[in-house]
């Protein structure tokens, strides 16, 4: 269900993420296994998933470069586009945060492609700070990102 819903959105919404839905379908299943025990431990990386029955309609992934825990970095927020508009952005925002502050960030940060401009704004909203810091995509070298802090 976790790679499905990481091609979902890749077909979606395919410069907003660092890797591209051919690299999505490459992996192999062990990729996608691996990857949904880790979350499911919660420790180093997770990913929360929201879920209406038996449809996944959005996820949010948060994970640490390293071993220091003060800094919660979120990657692969989407929602299905008939679930936008309901908030779930937000709710996966704050379980991520529940989740940073229990292994003992202070702050949660992101990267945003700088053309996306809902999910700029959904950010925002939701009491992200633009940093004056920006580096490519890196499924495509073309676009820039940027970076932003919230608090926790």
């Amino acid at each position: 269900m976790l790679r499905d819903l990481r091609v979902r959105a890749l077909m979606d919404s395919p410069t907003s993420f660092g890797d591209t839905h051919e690299q999505a379908i490459a992996r192999p299943d062990s990729f996608w296994q691996e990857r949904a025990a880790r979350n499911a431990l919660g420790r180093q990386d997770t990913c929360y998933v929201a879920v209406t029955g038996d449809r996944w309609l959005g996820m949010l992934s948060g994970y640490y470069p390293g071993p220091e825990r003060e800094v919660a970095t979120l990657v692969g927020l989407w929602v299905d586009p008939a679930a936008r508009g309901m908030n779930l952005g937000a709710r996966l925002f704050d379980a991520l945060g529940d989740w940073a502050r229990e292994q003992g960030s202070d702050r949660m940060q992101l990267w945003v492609t700088a053309i996306n401009d809902a999910a700029i704004a959904l950010y925002r909203r939701i009491g992200f700070v633009e940093v004056d810091e920006r580096r490519p995509l890196a499924s495509d070298p073309s676009l820039d990102t940027i970076l932003f802090v919230r608090k926790l």
